[in-house]
């Protein structure tokens, strides 16, 4: 039987690890005298030795808390093993991944507390007599027990449990041998071919788990045979899960992170207990860590772009970061904000394979200055993945202490229209044509990247509308001010609409074609102008469901309403010259004129900088492109 309890929900940001587990850890407790085994080789994860009290509280009331996303569900026992309260696949992996009960083995090795042991006892009874009469194989129920991703999970917990139980000599013989032969078949299971997601991060855990099982079950017969499949899963997914530039094929921050922690934590596992896994393994994980540098923005958070949920280093594994700070000082940097480590001297800088690019004004002078720098970060890469969001030449922008111009997030994987918006192009801001989604495949162009003395530069461009070719260049000419050069091109009519998305909780003013976003406090903290004003016709949409816009997702699961803005225009050809002005900028004079030569070069004076700037953009994303930025010959009004 199942009841639900409610709880509150406040929204609360949660690392790569959380949010998988789906609940909140507590901080580490002082470790109890005669318990409390320390992870050995049966442990790769960090998170499944950690947990929560209450959690654990919970539980022995038979109240399971499954993390902010769900109401408390009451599971009476005997537990059925069918449970779905929510209908919801994400509970379900939870649920049947067993990750829960983490919280009591942590609860009970804390406080050496009986009823914790107890509990976690006769939950682990009650699924080893399910899984030893349920039948595994083809039809599988991906539902639950044969998800793959969950089942892997299962396995890690399963090994974790039984082998500290074992060493502490807290857990009866009769059920180690159940849950040895639980673990034996999750090893049948996770080794065959299409129980493995080759494509993507789920992949890392399937066959770590597989490896994990093999190293603590030598005696199996199939381990020697595990571990070799396992291992070359795990090289294979290092080729094909990341790219050359060391970017995560996901093109989502978040997933970069996620992998990069479990990766890391494999590799640590595999050296400390002499399991064989490639050098190459090591090599390309390392390689992930220039992106994690340079996606970070100066409040140490991540931009919500592509398939990404709110991440910011305070979430992040301190046991995996902290190790690798030691290792890049330029990583060090980003990550304590300023306090410690070597400040990165690129200002620029594209990943050529993933399409990736950063320009930031600056890394700040120590932690009180660094968080006001801006960070841009831009999409010039192709679409890779069923992970990945129709967001090319799509950019985040930070500056001045917050997001201010956000992708609207990851909100969910279940097919719909909110699945539908998240991951298309207006939910992004990028230019839509005719109100419709980029394809997922055709031509993308990384164009011209250059710095000057306070500049950073990109261009790119994409054909992925029919007959319709996209230009755009982002220039962050100093903190806190950016131009932004669109250039669409067909030769038929079409509705073309620059998109802006506001961070929520954020109002706007209009003036003309120039919007404001107003912070709670009324004041405005980003300027929105355009130069080439003729034939734009300004929307600023909140809250929309018919079509949706002005949605953004933080929280997985979570959605609330923020401003979308956008400038539309009909024609075959089309330029827009946008002004980005933020932080103390936002509250002063500034302007922007521009004229576009036939040739499509773009002459531009900015003012409301350090000084008056003049901007000319040449042969955009073609042969010869050039830019030049200088003061000479600038006045303003």
């Amino acid at each position: 039987m199942i009841r639900f309890t409610g709880k509150s929900w406040a929204l609360v940001a949660t690392g790569a690890g959380l949010v998988a587990l789906g609940v909140a850890c507590d901080p580490p407790p002082a470790p109890h005298a005669k318990r409390a085994p320390v992870d050995r080789e049966e442990n790769i994860y960090g998170i499944l030795s950690r947990g929560s009290a209450s959690v654990a509280n919970d539980l022995i009331e038979n109240r399971w808390d499954l993390g902010q996303r769900f109401p408390i569900a009451t599971i009476d026992e005997p537990i059925t093993w069918t449970e779905d309260p929510f209908q919801d696949r994400y509970w379900r992996f939870l649920f049947y991944s067993l990750r829960p009960t983490s919280n009591l083995l942590y609860a009970y090795y804390s406080t050496g507390k009986t009823k914790y042991l107890d509990k976690l006892a006769s939950i682990l009874k009650s699924y080893a007599a399910y899984d030893a009469q349920r039948l595994v194989g083809p039809p599988y129920d991906r539902t639950r027990f044969d998800y793959r991703h969950g089942a892997a999970f299962r396995a890690m917990v399963l090994v974790n449990t039984l082998a500290k139980l074992e060493r502490s000599g807290d857990i009866s013989p009769d059920l180690a041998s159940s849950l040895r032969a639980s673990i034996e078949r999750l090893g049948t299971f996770l080794a065959i071919p299409m129980n493995f997601d080759p494509d993507y991060n789920h992949g890392f855990t399937e066959a770590a788990a597989l490896a994990l099982i093999a190293a603590n079950y030598l005696s199996l017969p199939s381990a020697a045979a595990w571990q070799a499949t396992a291992l070359d899963r795990l090289s294979s997914l290092m080729v094909d899960s990341v790219d050359a530039d060391g970017v995560e094929l996901e093109n989502s921050p978040f997933y970069h992170f996620y992998v990069l922690s479990f990766a890391y934590q494999i590799n640590r596992w595999a050296r400390r207990y002499g399991v064989p896994l490639s050098g190459d393994f090591e090599t390309a994980m390392r390689g992930m860590v220039p992106y994690a540098t340079f996606v970070l923005q100066p409040d140490g958070s991540i931009p919500l772009a592509g398939a990404s949920v709110e991440l910011g280093v305070e979430n992040l594994d301190p046991a995996v970061y902290q190790d690798l700070a030691k290792q890049f000082p330029e990583f060090e940097y980003v990550y304590s904000m300023g306090a410690s480590g070597t400040p990165p001297t690129q200002r620029g800088v594209l990943f050529p394979v993933s399409g990736q690019t950063f320009l930031r004004s600056g890394f700040g002078s120590g932690p009180s200055d660094v968080a006001q720098e801006t960070h841009i970060a831009f999409n010039v890469g192709r679409w890779r993945t069923s992970h990945s969001h129709l967001d090319v030449l799509g950019m985040d922008y930070y500056s001045a202490g917050s997001r201010l111009l956000c992708d609207s997030g990851l909100f969910t994987y279940d097919p719909g229209p909110d699945y539908t918006y998240f991951f298309g192009t207006p939910a992004h801001n990028t230019v839509v044509v005719d109100g419709g989604n980029q394809a997922t495949s055709g031509v993308v162009t990384a164009g011209l990247a250059a710095t000057g003395a306070r500049w950073a530069y990109q261009s790119g461009s994409h054909g992925l509308y029919p007959g319709v070719v996209h230009r755009r260049s982002v220039l962050l000419l100093e903190k806190d001010l950016t131009l932004v050069y669109d250039t669409l091109q067909s030769d038929a009519q079409h509705d073309y609409a620059q998109v802006w998305h506001l961070p929520g909780g954020y109002s706007t003013s209009i003036d003309g074609v120039d919007t404001s976003g107003l912070a709670i406090d009324g004041q405005p903290r980003i300027v929105i102008r355009q130069a080439l004003a003729e034939g734009l016709t300004l929307q600023a949409i909140e809250g929309a469901t018919d079509p949706m816009q002005g949605w953004i997702s933080e929280i997985y699961g979570n959605k609330v309403e923020n401003y979308a803005i956008e400038y539309h225009a009909t024609a075959s050809t089309r330029h827009y010259a946008t002004l980005i002005v933020s932080g103390h900028k936002a509250q002063g004079a500034s302007s922007l004129s521009a004229t576009v030569a036939d040739d499509g070069t773009l002459a531009a004076v900015v003012c409301g900088g350090t000084e008056p700037t003049v901007v000319t953009i040449s042969n955009q994303v073609a042969d010869g492109e050039s830019i030049t930025v200088t003061s000479a010959g600038a006045t303003c009004p």
